[in-house]
Protein backbone atom coordinates (compact mmCIF):
# COMPACT_ATOMS: atom_id res chain seq x y z
CA UNK A 1 0.00 0.00 0.00
CA UNK A 2 3.05 2.62 1.21
CA UNK A 3 4.64 1.61 -1.91
CA UNK A 4 1.33 2.23 -4.08
CA UNK A 5 1.33 5.74 -2.83
CA UNK A 6 4.89 6.55 -3.55
CA UNK A 7 4.94 5.12 -6.55
CA UNK A 8 1.87 7.39 -7.34
CA UNK A 9 3.01 10.50 -5.96
CA UNK A 10 6.09 10.23 -7.84
CA UNK A 11 4.47 10.02 -11.02
CA UNK A 12 2.52 13.04 -9.75
CA UNK A 13 5.60 15.04 -9.33
CA UNK A 14 7.06 14.25 -12.75
CA UNK A 15 3.84 14.73 -14.62
CA UNK A 16 4.35 18.62 -12.52
CA UNK A 17 7.86 18.37 -13.67
CA UNK A 18 7.11 17.73 -17.03
CA UNK A 19 4.43 20.00 -17.37
CA UNK A 20 6.42 23.23 -16.35
CA UNK A 21 9.62 21.93 -18.45
CA UNK A 22 7.51 22.19 -21.71
CA UNK A 23 6.02 25.60 -21.02
CA UNK A 24 9.18 27.44 -20.19
CA UNK A 25 11.33 25.74 -23.25
CA UNK A 26 8.70 26.99 -25.84
CA UNK A 27 8.91 30.61 -23.73
CA UNK A 28 12.94 30.79 -24.07
CA UNK A 29 12.83 29.80 -27.28
CA UNK A 30 10.48 31.97 -28.39
CA UNK A 31 11.85 34.95 -26.53
CA UNK A 32 15.74 33.88 -27.89
CA UNK A 33 13.99 34.07 -31.29
CA UNK A 34 12.59 37.70 -30.73
CA UNK A 35 15.67 38.55 -29.42
CA UNK A 36 17.13 37.89 -32.41
CA UNK A 37 14.30 39.76 -34.50
CA UNK A 38 14.62 42.51 -32.66
CA UNK A 39 18.19 42.62 -33.00
CA UNK A 40 18.68 41.93 -36.48
CA UNK A 41 15.85 44.79 -36.38
CA UNK A 42 17.59 47.13 -34.77
CA UNK A 43 20.91 46.57 -36.63
CA UNK A 44 19.20 47.29 -39.54
CA UNK A 45 17.87 50.83 -38.62
CA UNK A 46 21.51 51.81 -37.38
CA UNK A 47 23.08 50.39 -40.79
CA UNK A 48 20.05 52.71 -42.92
CA UNK A 49 20.54 55.64 -40.47
CA UNK A 50 24.05 55.46 -41.24
CA UNK A 51 23.79 55.38 -45.09
CA UNK A 52 21.91 58.55 -44.90
CA UNK A 53 24.04 60.00 -43.04
CA UNK A 54 27.13 59.03 -45.59
CA UNK A 55 24.79 60.27 -48.07
CA UNK A 56 25.18 63.89 -46.52
CA UNK A 57 28.64 63.75 -46.03
CA UNK A 58 29.46 63.18 -49.67
CA UNK A 59 26.48 65.57 -50.53
CA UNK A 60 27.99 68.25 -48.08
CA UNK A 61 30.20 71.18 -49.54
CA UNK A 62 31.55 72.22 -46.05
CA UNK A 63 34.66 70.04 -45.36
CA UNK A 64 34.00 70.57 -41.69
CA UNK A 65 30.68 69.34 -41.88
CA UNK A 66 30.87 66.26 -43.90
CA UNK A 67 33.61 65.02 -41.88
CA UNK A 68 31.95 65.25 -38.93
CA UNK A 69 28.42 63.58 -40.81
CA UNK A 70 31.02 60.90 -41.93
CA UNK A 71 31.93 59.63 -38.26
CA UNK A 72 28.58 59.54 -36.85
CA UNK A 73 27.94 57.38 -40.15
CA UNK A 74 30.78 55.17 -38.34
CA UNK A 75 29.23 55.43 -35.33
CA UNK A 76 25.86 54.01 -36.95
CA UNK A 77 28.09 51.19 -38.35
CA UNK A 78 29.62 50.26 -35.71
CA UNK A 79 26.37 50.21 -33.64
CA UNK A 80 24.89 48.13 -36.41
CA UNK A 81 28.05 45.07 -36.35
CA UNK A 82 27.43 45.02 -32.69
CA UNK A 83 24.01 43.72 -33.38
CA UNK A 84 24.52 41.97 -36.13
CA UNK A 85 28.06 40.77 -36.40
CA UNK A 86 28.29 38.05 -39.61
CA UNK A 87 26.59 40.61 -41.86
CA UNK A 88 29.04 42.38 -44.24
CA UNK A 89 27.25 45.45 -45.22
CA UNK A 90 27.75 46.93 -41.62
CA UNK A 91 31.33 46.43 -42.37
CA UNK A 92 31.12 47.70 -46.00
CA UNK A 93 29.57 50.73 -44.85
CA UNK A 94 31.95 51.28 -42.05
CA UNK A 95 34.93 51.32 -44.70
CA UNK A 96 33.23 54.05 -46.58
CA UNK A 97 32.70 56.54 -44.09
CA UNK A 98 35.93 56.24 -42.62
CA UNK A 99 37.28 56.61 -46.33
CA UNK A 100 35.41 59.58 -46.19
CA UNK A 101 37.40 60.88 -43.26
CA UNK A 102 40.38 60.00 -44.83
CA UNK A 103 41.31 56.65 -43.05
CA UNK A 104 42.69 54.96 -45.89
CA UNK A 105 44.06 52.16 -43.08
CA UNK A 106 41.08 51.68 -40.87
CA UNK A 107 38.72 51.51 -44.26
CA UNK A 108 41.00 48.64 -45.52
CA UNK A 109 40.60 46.78 -42.44
CA UNK A 110 36.96 47.17 -42.22
CA UNK A 111 36.92 45.58 -45.70
CA UNK A 112 39.03 42.93 -44.90
CA UNK A 113 36.21 42.05 -42.26
CA UNK A 114 34.06 42.30 -44.67
CA UNK A 115 35.71 39.85 -47.30
CA UNK A 116 36.76 37.37 -44.32
CA UNK A 117 35.47 33.75 -44.72
CA UNK A 118 32.41 34.32 -41.70
CA UNK A 119 30.86 37.39 -43.25
CA UNK A 120 31.75 37.18 -46.72
CA UNK A 121 28.91 34.57 -46.77
CA UNK A 122 26.41 37.26 -46.79
CA UNK A 123 27.46 39.02 -49.06
CA UNK A 124 26.96 37.17 -53.59
CA UNK A 125 29.54 36.89 -55.84
CA UNK A 126 28.80 40.45 -57.28
CA UNK A 127 28.74 42.39 -54.26
CA UNK A 128 32.02 40.77 -53.47
CA UNK A 129 33.30 41.69 -56.69
CA UNK A 130 32.75 45.48 -55.94
CA UNK A 131 34.16 45.23 -52.53
CA UNK A 132 37.18 44.00 -53.67
CA UNK A 133 37.13 46.59 -56.52
CA UNK A 134 36.56 49.05 -53.51
CA UNK A 135 39.10 47.95 -51.13
CA UNK A 136 41.92 47.77 -54.79
CA UNK A 137 40.82 52.06 -54.95
CA UNK A 138 41.76 52.55 -50.99
CA UNK A 139 45.01 51.08 -51.20
CA UNK A 140 45.92 52.87 -54.75
CA UNK A 141 45.25 55.98 -53.11
CA UNK A 142 48.77 54.68 -50.73
CA UNK A 143 50.43 54.69 -54.23
CA UNK A 144 53.23 52.52 -52.89
CA UNK A 145 54.59 49.56 -54.90
CA UNK A 146 53.39 46.78 -52.00
CA UNK A 147 49.87 48.33 -51.96
CA UNK A 148 49.77 48.09 -56.24
CA UNK A 149 50.74 44.41 -56.10
CA UNK A 150 48.11 44.08 -53.01
CA UNK A 151 45.56 46.44 -55.28
CA UNK A 152 46.15 43.85 -58.43
CA UNK A 153 45.40 40.58 -56.50
CA UNK A 154 41.78 41.88 -55.66
CA UNK A 155 40.94 42.96 -58.83
CA UNK A 156 42.29 40.17 -60.44
CA UNK A 157 39.70 38.30 -58.49
CA UNK A 158 37.07 41.13 -59.23
CA UNK A 159 37.15 40.05 -62.75
CA UNK A 160 37.20 36.61 -61.89
CA UNK A 161 33.60 37.32 -60.20
CA UNK A 162 32.15 40.22 -61.84
CA UNK A 163 33.37 39.91 -65.40
CA UNK A 164 31.62 43.19 -66.95
CA UNK A 165 33.11 45.80 -64.64
CA UNK A 166 34.34 48.25 -66.90
CA UNK A 167 35.85 50.26 -63.81
CA UNK A 168 37.74 47.36 -62.43
CA UNK A 169 39.71 46.65 -65.53
CA UNK A 170 40.10 50.18 -65.69
CA UNK A 171 41.99 50.70 -62.56
CA UNK A 172 43.58 46.95 -63.22
CA UNK A 173 45.27 49.05 -66.33
CA UNK A 174 45.95 51.46 -63.89
CA UNK A 175 47.76 49.17 -61.37
CA UNK A 176 49.66 47.47 -64.56
CA UNK A 177 51.21 50.78 -65.79
CA UNK A 178 52.45 51.64 -62.09
CA UNK A 179 54.24 48.66 -62.16
CA UNK A 180 55.52 49.05 -66.03
CA UNK A 181 53.83 46.90 -67.07
CA UNK A 182 52.48 48.48 -70.12
CA UNK A 183 51.30 45.33 -72.31
CA UNK A 184 49.40 44.11 -69.39
CA UNK A 185 48.08 47.46 -69.27
CA UNK A 186 46.90 48.14 -72.66
CA UNK A 187 44.80 44.72 -72.66
CA UNK A 188 42.87 46.11 -69.36
CA UNK A 189 42.13 49.30 -70.52
CA UNK A 190 41.12 47.66 -73.59
CA UNK A 191 38.64 45.19 -71.94
CA UNK A 192 37.15 48.42 -70.47
CA UNK A 193 36.31 50.14 -73.10
CA UNK A 194 34.87 46.81 -75.08
CA UNK A 195 32.73 46.63 -71.88
CA UNK A 196 32.26 50.18 -71.82
CA UNK A 197 32.70 52.30 -75.07
CA UNK A 198 31.91 55.17 -73.21
CA UNK A 199 34.85 54.83 -70.14
CA UNK A 200 36.59 57.68 -71.19
CA UNK A 201 39.47 57.81 -68.76
CA UNK A 202 40.25 53.82 -70.16
CA UNK A 203 40.25 55.31 -74.00
CA UNK A 204 42.52 58.03 -72.54
CA UNK A 205 45.14 55.97 -71.55
CA UNK A 206 45.15 53.75 -74.42
CA UNK A 207 45.93 56.96 -76.44
CA UNK A 208 48.21 57.76 -74.43
CA UNK A 209 50.21 54.29 -74.39
CA UNK A 210 50.20 53.92 -78.05
CA UNK A 211 53.34 53.24 -78.97
CA UNK A 212 54.30 55.41 -82.24
CA UNK A 213 56.37 53.92 -85.19
CA UNK A 214 59.83 54.74 -85.11
CA UNK A 215 61.65 54.05 -88.39
CA UNK A 216 64.67 51.91 -88.39
CA UNK A 217 67.66 53.57 -89.66
CA UNK A 218 68.08 52.53 -93.27
CA UNK A 219 70.44 52.50 -95.86
CA UNK A 220 70.68 55.41 -98.09
CA UNK A 221 70.10 53.26 -100.84
CA UNK A 222 66.50 52.28 -99.38
CA UNK A 223 64.50 55.39 -98.89
CA UNK A 224 61.46 53.94 -100.19
CA UNK A 225 61.13 52.09 -96.44
CA UNK A 226 61.70 54.44 -94.88
CA UNK A 227 58.67 56.83 -96.70
CA UNK A 228 56.33 53.80 -96.37
CA UNK A 229 56.60 53.60 -92.44
CA UNK A 230 56.64 57.43 -92.10
CA UNK A 231 53.30 56.99 -93.84
CA UNK A 232 52.36 54.27 -91.92
CA UNK A 233 53.07 56.55 -89.13
CA UNK A 234 50.98 59.55 -90.23
CA UNK A 235 48.12 57.51 -91.17
CA UNK A 236 47.64 56.25 -87.83
CA UNK A 237 47.88 59.17 -85.96
CA UNK A 238 44.68 60.13 -86.69
CA UNK A 239 42.86 57.43 -86.84
CA UNK A 240 43.92 57.48 -82.97
CA UNK A 241 43.16 60.53 -82.09
CA UNK A 242 39.57 60.43 -83.80
CA UNK A 243 39.04 58.76 -81.34
CA UNK A 244 36.31 60.44 -78.51
CA UNK A 245 37.60 61.54 -75.68
CA UNK A 246 35.05 61.33 -73.33
CA UNK A 247 35.12 62.49 -69.75
CA UNK A 248 35.24 59.56 -67.15
CA UNK A 249 31.72 58.35 -66.42
CA UNK A 250 32.99 55.79 -63.76
CA UNK A 251 31.28 57.12 -60.78
CA UNK A 252 32.36 57.58 -57.22
CA UNK A 253 32.36 53.86 -55.47
CA UNK A 254 29.02 53.63 -52.93
CA UNK A 255 27.89 57.15 -54.16
CA UNK A 256 24.40 56.26 -54.56
CA UNK A 257 23.40 55.62 -51.38
CA UNK A 258 21.14 58.64 -50.80
CA UNK A 259 19.59 57.52 -54.61
CA UNK A 260 18.84 54.02 -53.05
CA UNK A 261 17.07 55.17 -50.16
CA UNK A 262 15.01 57.72 -52.00
CA UNK A 263 14.00 55.15 -54.78
CA UNK A 264 13.62 51.97 -52.67
CA UNK A 265 11.07 53.71 -50.24
CA UNK A 266 10.63 50.80 -48.52
CA UNK A 267 8.07 50.74 -45.53
CA UNK A 268 10.56 49.32 -43.16
CA UNK A 269 13.53 51.08 -44.40
CA UNK A 270 15.56 50.04 -47.36
CA UNK A 271 17.77 46.81 -46.97
CA UNK A 272 21.41 46.36 -46.30
CA UNK A 273 21.31 43.99 -49.59
CA UNK A 274 18.94 46.84 -51.58
CA UNK A 275 21.17 49.62 -50.65
CA UNK A 276 24.15 47.97 -51.73
CA UNK A 277 22.86 47.15 -54.53
CA UNK A 278 22.39 50.56 -55.71
CA UNK A 279 25.89 51.97 -54.01
CA UNK A 280 27.99 49.35 -55.61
Amino acid sequence: MTNDLLSQAAFILITIFMFIWMQKVPQKLLTKFRNKNRSSHDAKRHFIIGAQLLAKSRSTKDHTSSIKLAKSATDEANKSISLDPNDAASYILKALALDAQGLGVSAVEALDVALSPVTVKSLSYAERADALLKRAEIKMKGSKRGRVDSAVEDLVESVKLKGDNAGAYRLLGECYEKKMMTGEAVEAYERAVRIDSECGAARDALNRLEAPVVPTAAPEETPAVVTTVEKTKKVKKPSVKAKPRNPSLHPPYFEMIKEAIVTLKERMGSSQYAITKFIE
